[in-house]
């Protein structure tokens, strides 16, 4: 009798891993045991699920917090606004192809004279440089609601859903070039920077080119030979 009552203490506590004393009698605490044994396997088989569902929800949200950061890298390649305009969900649903037809306006802009500007730096401050002087122009475009289509070297391709915001960016552009070759160029010795932007608007086709294993973002039409040869004029 002692030992089947510390065996329902112990299952009563939570301590599930306990032996149920065996009984050759028919009477009541026989019946008890038995209860107990099944009790005790139910409770057992319960906090096993308990515990897997623990550890497949923390495997979960683990993935999702993997997801969530491979698609944060992703928007670092593949614009969210590029896939809003070609009305997709997400990357996965993009196939090789697919393309819209848009009014837009287009915006190009280099560095003028970079070719030279290069050739006097290390391949290492080439893209310190580079990256430096993008960092300082690219959000421009962006606070302007466009959107880089694709960086060229030291040029930029954009694209505009507003033609007034698209010469708004340019403005602002050229205002914040001056505050960088004061505060990084002129005070430091070293040789102001220009660039020329070119604008036009237009309809252009905007979609996926490439092959199966590889396609890329990119925009046709004349519309846009026609805003890179005006940033061209701008010297």
């Amino acid at each position: 009798l002692w030992q089947m009552r510390e065996a329902v203490e112990s299952v009563a506590n939570g301590r599930l891993a306990v032996s149920i004393p065996e009984t050759n009698s028919d009477d009541e605490i026989d019946a008890l045991g038995s209860a107990l044994s099944v009790f005790r396997d139910n409770a057992q088989r319960k906090l096993e699920l308990e515990i897997k569902q623990g550890e497949l929800n923390e495997q979960i949200s683990t993935q999702n917090e993997e997801l969530s950061q491979t698609n944060s890298a992703i928007e670092r390649f593949v614009p969210r606004t590029f896939l809003e305009l070609m009305d997709k969900k997400s990357i996965v649903a993009v196939e090789l192809g697919d393309y819209v037809e848009r009014d837009m306006t287009i915006l190009f802009s280099d560095i003028r004279d970079f070719t030279t500007l290069s050739e006097e730096m290390t391949p290492n401050d080439n893209f310190k440089f580079i990256n430096n002087y993008l960092n300082k122009i690219g959000p421009i475009i962006s606070k302007n609601n466009g959107f880089i289509d694709k960086y060229i070297g030291d040029a930029i391709m954009a694209l505009f859903d507003s033609s007034d915001e698209a010469v708004a960016a340019s403005i602002e552009m050229i205002r914040r070039l001056e505050v960088y070759n004061r505060d990084e160029r002129v005070k430091f010795g070293r040789t102001p920077i220009s660039i020329g932007v070119g604008l036009n608007t237009g309809s252009l086709m905007l979609g996926t080119i490439g092959e199966s294993g590889r396609m890329d973002g990119t925009v046709i039409s004349d519309a846009v030979n026609l805003a890179s040869r005006i940033e061209g004029l701008t010297k």
